[in-house]
């Protein structure tokens, strides 16, 4: 696996985690050595992390909302693949 493959599978990992319940004290601190340990970890997170408000920004409009030029059943679709794509990821 490529070096950037690896750190995006890290930084999926860590938001799903992040996303599924609260961490606690040891892997908070894990998670924040992870991000201290190298720039690509934070820009890889970040990255993630934005799509992931981006996709919770849209679901808020409702379906209407949707995606220009998509139907609003095939939105629907692509989010809830979106979404357990970046939950699935585990290392």
């Amino acid at each position: 696996m490529k070096q950037t493959n690896k750190i995006e599978a890290q930084a999926a990992d860590w938001l799903a985690q992040l996303t599924r319940a609260s961490l606690g004290e040891k892997e908070r601190a894990a998670f924040d050595d992870w991000l201290a340990a190298d720039p690509k970890h934070l820009a890889a997170y970040g990255r993630l992390e934005a799509a992931w408000q981006r996709l919770d920004r849209l679901q808020s409009l409702g379906p209407q909302a949707g995606a220009p030029g998509l139907p609003s059943s095939q939105w629907q679709r692509t989010k809830a693949f979106t979404r357990r794509m970046l939950a699935s990821f585990s290392l």
